[in-house]
C-alpha cells in the first residue's frame, strides 16, 4: 500500500545550519508530518523526523542536523 502525500502541504526551504547550507523539506502524511534536512550541495540526508505538527517535525530534525553538522570540519579553499 502506498502512502499518499498531500502536495498542498509540501514545503521546501533553504537555510543555514552550523555554517552549512541545507534544504529543509516538510510535508503531511495522513495524520502526521515528515521533515528531511539535506546538505544543499550534495543532497545527502542529514536528519529526518516526524511529528504531530510541521513545527515539531522541523524542530526535531533541525536539532539533530545541527548536532551532526557541528561535528564536521570546514576547510577553506
Amino acid at each position: 500500500m502506498l502512502t499518499q502525500i498531500d502536495r498542498r502541504t509540501w514545503r521546501r526551504t533553504e537555510a543555514e545550519l552550523a555554517f552549512w547550507p541545507v534544504v529543509i523539506t516538510s510535508y503531511q502524511v495522513q495524520d502526521h508530518w515528515e521533515c528531511a534536512i539535506e546538505a544543499q550541495r550534495v543532497g545527502t540526508t542529514i536528519a529526518r523526523s516526524s511529528g504531530r505538527s510541521r513545527e515539531l517535525a522541523i524542530e526535531q530534525a533541525r536539532q539533530t542536523a545541527e548536532e551532526r553538522l557541528s561535528r564536521q570540519r570546514i576547510f577553506a579553499h
